[in-house]
């Protein structure tokens, strides 16, 4: 040994092995090495108990004790388009739902034969219609609840930590859902609060505000350390696309947040009114389809009407799934459509 380090540069050699060894550990530890901070009882709805959700009871959406099962059907059940002018009808529809089916049907019939995929019963109705604008094939789901308690959230493999991942269909699998969009991928870093299901795990400095789903059904633009008392979920990435049913693209307020301008997927959630919520999603990166900037994002949901709106993830995260199947087309670089595995999801169901 001692005759090995009489060699010039040797001791320096084994200090820099030693010195990169230690470098890549930490990196995979931090970005590689799954770690769990807490398994998610299958009866979780931490919620405090002094709380109630928002409900509301219509003709077509009132609380029912059980759930009702309905038959995923393919094809518009409340709205009759015709593809050549562009024109349609409803009986019962919003006009929010009309305007989506409307827009819709500005894309050739063949494009969209398996548009819209519609399921209701007596406490949820949703309704997905794809369309392309922007150069971009752009998935639109306009969900109406009759509680806030079917707005769910879901950590990959049930479990909350760094690292854990899982495809938003399996965790949709998991759960039963019958509706859900990519989280935000809170796993990726530290940054930006986590409370979902009225549990709060995380309350940490993120690059933007964070998005509260209230009890009573709104949104709410949240800095970090503020009172969650009336949080049902609170997600993060961002920015803030729509305020006050205003075009409002945030900026970044915490540190020097990577540019998102540029045209990618997207994932991202807007609300109408209290219990009256859209979720889009946007393909990107292939030749069919370029991918929405953040601004066109915000776009879309302005002509949909929505009063906030929130980027979530995106890129390769970006996904939809209904009725247990993929509804995009999702990439990372274009090479391949394939899912990411993720740390979370937003789901619509009753487990």
């Amino acid at each position: 040994m001692k005759k090995f380090f009489r060699k010039p540069y040797r001791y320096a050699a084994v200090f820099s092995g030693i010195l990169a060894a230690c470098i890549t550990l930490t990196l995979l530890d931090a970005y590689v090495f799954p770690k769990s901070y807490a398994v998610v009882p299958d009866d979780s709805g931490g919620y405090s108990t002094n709380q109630t959700f928002a409900t509301k009871s219509t003709e077509t959406a009132t609380l029912a004790t059980e759930p009702v099962t309905t038959e995923i059907k393919t094809g518009s059940i409340s709205t009759d388009i015709d593809t050549d002018t562009g024109t349609g009808s409803t009986e019962s529809a919003s006009s929010t739902t009309t305007a989506i089916a409307t827009t819709a049907a500005k894309t050739t019939a063949s494009a969209n034969a398996d548009f819209p995929k519609v399921y209701s019963d007596n406490d949820i109705q949703i309704t997905i219609s794809k369309i392309h604008e922007y150069n971009t094939d752009i998935y639109i789901a306009d969900v109406k609840l009759s509680s806030l308690e079917y707005l769910k959230t879901a950590f990959a493999k049930n479990t909350y930590g760094k690292g854990v991942t899982q495809t938003t269909t399996k965790m949709s699998a998991a759960h039963n859902a019958l509706f859900a969009v990519s989280g935000d991928y809170y796993g990726f870093d530290n940054a930006g609060t986590v409370l979902r299901n009225g549990t709060l795990y995380r309350d940490t400095a993120g690059y933007y505000s964070s998005l509260s789903i209230n009890y009573d059904g709104t949104f709410s633009f949240l800095p970090t350390g503020a009172d969650y008392a009336n949080s049902w979920q609170v997600l993060n990435f961002g920015p803030i696309l729509i305020e006050n049913g205003k075009i409002c693209v945030e900026k970044a307020i915490n540190g020097n947040k990577k540019d998102i301008s540029g045209a990618n997927p997207r994932c991202a959630v807007g609300i109408i009114e209290p219990l009256h919520y859209v979720f889009v999603v946007a393909d990107g990166r292939t030749t069919a389809s370029k991918g929405l900037k953040i601004y066109d994002l915000a776009e879309v949901f302005a002509n949909l009407g929505a009063t906030a709106a929130f980027n979530l993830d995106g890129g390769g995260s970006a996904t939809m799934v209904f009725n247990g199947k993929l509804v995009n087309k999702p990439t990372t670089d274009g090479s391949k459509i394939a899912e990411r595995a993720i740390s979370d999801s937003i789901y619509i169901g009753y487990e």
